[in-house]
């Protein structure tokens, strides 16, 4: 009988021991951490910044949100946050934005944007935010987060370098400038104005060099059509992504800007006419124009010129003789400095040996004055005569055309 009893015990041990050995694991503890918040916020503008936390192992939940406490010590009214999409439209606080600024619906991610202008209201200084889990039995929040809001920090020019005079066709010169900013708004623009009283003559953005020096090659070709002065003004503009941050201005500048030089045209000595009556010729002719503000600029007329036959005294004219240089046919490139037309030389019975003088001349866009001329002559021939014309008539036997 003690036999039976003795195995019984050890059966009841050995299915104790099996049970201990399977323990049921632990109910997880809920969590709420900040998934994504910023690091400051700017009090001054009107910008939009996201929160976002992550509540998990949490049945039963009711609510997310986030009580701030401003510098004071005082309480604004709470916002909730919310894991739905960005699908809601939402009314409360004012100074929370009316969809939450969540992605992914129903992810355990629970988000808010806040309009940081309208949270402060002006008061600059620490405020701290406290993020919170709720449902009927227990609250669970995370640690207080503290953060900076305030307004930008306007940049500063701690240096600034440029010539003062800029003669005719000067050597290429460097402008630039050294600049504190905000780090945690940087600079992404820094613009130069040259002016004028109140004209803007022309503006360039400097580019981002070494730390925190911006800077740009100026040559004459920047002033194009800038009158020549004494009394320029260069504005220095720094734009961060709010806008214009800070600027400075030096003054008593001075510019010149002279007339073009025209040379080497390209017309060769002796022309033909062609011998079919009302055939005619499509000629090239080119004229070198040396204007440095004009360099790499499109100029449609950037030469004219006047055409005189048998003397230089009885000149004639056309709006449609220049010269062009802006790559559109018969020019090439534009803005290299070599102008040119079409000349269009017809048959005639009258004009049989004649010599043509062209005078060539520009007119300088930022006064109005005209270039010393140049003269270059061309002697035309009617193909099968040896007959010169008779030099009385108007008609001069030639044509130019854009």
């Amino acid at each position: 009988m003690w036999r039976v009893v003795l195995l019984a015990l050890l059966a009841s041990l050995i299915f104790i021991s099996c049970d201990e050995d399977d323990p049921k694991p632990p109910a997880l503890a809920g969590s709420i951490t900040p998934a994504s918040t910023p690091t400051f916020l700017l009090c001054n503008s009107d910008s939009l910044y996201v929160f976002s936390v992550r509540v998990e192992n949490f049945d039963g939940l009711d609510s997310v949100y986030c009580v701030v406490q401003r510098p004071d010590g005082s309480e604004n009214a709470p916002f909730r946050m919310y894991d739905d999409g960005g699908s809601l439209n939402l009314t409360w606080p004012d100074y929370a934005g009316t969809t939450s600024g969540d992605i992914v619906p129903n992810n355990g991610t629970y988000t808010r944007a806040i309009w940081s202008n309208l949270l402060c209201a002006g008061e600059e200084g620490t405020y701290r935010f406290t993020f919170r889990a709720a449902r009927a039995d227990v609250t669970m929040q995370t640690t207080t987060m503290e953060l900076d809001v305030r307004s930008p920090i306007a940049c500063l020019f701690n240096s600034v370098e440029h010539p003062t005079e800029f003669a005719q066709c000067f050597e290429p010169a460097v402008i630039s400038v050294d600049m504190s900013e905000d780090p945690e708004v940087p600079l992404d623009t820094v613009r130069i104005q040259w002016l004028s009283g109140d004209t803007l003559w022309w503006e360039a953005d400097l580019a981002r060099g070494n730390e925190n020096v911006w800077s740009m090659e100026i040559s004459p070709s920047d002033f194009q059509c800038t009158p020549t002065g004494t009394s320029y003004r260069l504005r220095f503009e720094a734009y961060n992504r709010f806008g214009l941050s800070c600027s400075r201005e030096s003054s008593g500048l001075s510019f010149t800007n002279g007339l073009p030089v025209l040379s080497n045209p390209q017309l060769a000595d002796t022309l033909y006419r062609p011998v079919t009556p009302g055939d005619s010729d499509t000629l090239q002719f080119f004229i070198r124009n040396n204007d440095c503000e004009m360099a790499g600029t499109a100029w449609t007329q950037s030469v004219f010129f006047e055409v005189s036959r048998d003397d230089t005294l009885n000149w004639g004219t056309d709006p449609s003789f220049f010269l062009r240089d802006d790559g559109v046919p018969p020019d090439v490139t534009r803005g290299d400095g070599l102008a040119s037309s079409y000349l269009v030389v017809s048959h005639s019975t009258t004009n049989l040996n004649n010599i043509y003088f062209f005078k060539y001349y520009s007119i300088e866009c930022s006064s109005g004055d005209t270039s010393v001329a140049l003269i270059d002559s061309t002697r035309i021939i009617q193909s099968g005569t040896l007959s010169s014309g008779n030099g009385n008539t108007l008609e001069l036997g030639i044509a130019s055309f854009k």
